[in-house]
């Protein structure tokens, strides 16, 4: 096979007619366009070792590539490629052998052929994408919508949420000013019962509810109750009001202070438990991390279990693995 020989390199002759008969092509016309510059770019890319292995298609690359390199094949820019292929083309093409005027032809139709095709390849891609666009913008504009109809939404039910959290603190401090008013009124009532009575030196049998009174001496005290919720109690000293420090008959006379209430039938009760041990709530914090208060109120947590965590205050037992 005939070859063109370049630095060792090899150019096969067959490639060389290809860009020869491609080069005619595209100046059959007498001119070169924006396709056909592109088109002659492309191939040259395909066939890199071609570039390398002679200076002649070497120069025709570089002056595409420099030609290209803005995008845009102007008038000039036009002239120049045409005048570089055109020589090239001379060199190569006899064109008083009609042979080779008809392979120049079908050469150019192939090429024009194929920037007709790449055309409509990009045409096709620019109208894909242009609809794509169109389709997006259209969305874009529905969420719009929907966004903007949410936030309306959004803003009336923040609005009604605000009325309702209005009325429910007004609720609220309606109900705490009824309970401290109501707690006022049963402490006087206590009271002024406790008055009317002989207190000490002598034991008096009271209930113990369940509930906060029940929760409070096993949180607090560390007793849980196994009868009915009835103790023995002896009073000591009167604290403030209807406070009491008394000894608990029941269970080795354990020193407590103690509210005392009535029932509507005038039948006394304890409505609370302390510890006598001033720092007792602050070994408490320090040993849980909350309040006594908290626990106590946790409706997840038996007597029994509010018993253990008293032990582990009070007496260091194991802290419960429910802590």
């Amino acid at each position: 096979m005939d070859t063109v020989e370049n630095e060792g390199l090899q150019l096969s002759k067959g490639q060389i007619d290809e860009l020869t008969g491609l080069a005619a092509g595209i100046i059959a016309d007498g001119m070169v366009n924006q396709s056909e510059a592109e088109f002659l770019r492309d191939w040259l890319l395909k066939y890199a070792d071609i570039v390398n292995a002679d200076s002649r298609v070497n120069h025709i690359f570089s002056m595409i590539k420099d030609v290209l390199a803005d995008g845009i094949l102007d008038g000039d820019e036009d002239k120049r490629v045409f005048d570089c292929l055109r020589a090239f083309s001379d060199v190569n093409v006899n064109y008083t052998d009609p042979v080779a005027q008809k392979v120049a032809e079908e050469e150019r139709i192939r090429v024009l052929e194929e920037a007709v095709a790449h055309l409509q390849t990009d045409l096709d891609y620019e109208r894909a994408e242009k609809e794509k666009s169109i389709s997006l913008n259209k969305k874009l504009s529905d969420d719009k919508e929907h966004l903007k109809s949410e936030n309306n939404e959004l803003k009336g039910a923040i609005s009604d949420a605000k009325v309702e959290a209005s009325k429910y603190k007004s609720e609220l401090r309606d109900n705490k000013r009824s309970e401290v008013t109501r707690e006022e009124k049963q402490t006087a009532r206590s009271i002024k019962i406790l008055e009317g009575i002989d207190l000490f030196n002598k034991t008096h049998i009271v209930s113990i509810p369940h509930g906060h009174p029940a929760r409070s001496l096993a949180l607090r005290i560390g007793i849980v109750l196994k009868n009915r919720g009835q103790i023995d109690i002896q009073f000591m000293t009167q604290r403030e009001g209807n406070n009491y420090k008394v000894r608990l008959v029941n269970f080795n006379n354990r020193e407590v202070i103690v509210t005392i209430r009535f029932t509507d039938y005038n039948r006394m009760f304890v409505a609370s438990f302390r510890n006598v041990d001033k720092s007792f709530r602050k070994k408490f914090k320090e040993m849980t991390g909350q309040d006594d208060m908290i626990f106590k109120d946790r409706a997840d947590l038996s007597p029994k279990q509010l018993a253990q965590i008293y032990e582990h205050v009070m007496n260091g037992a194991d802290k419960p693995n429910f802590l």
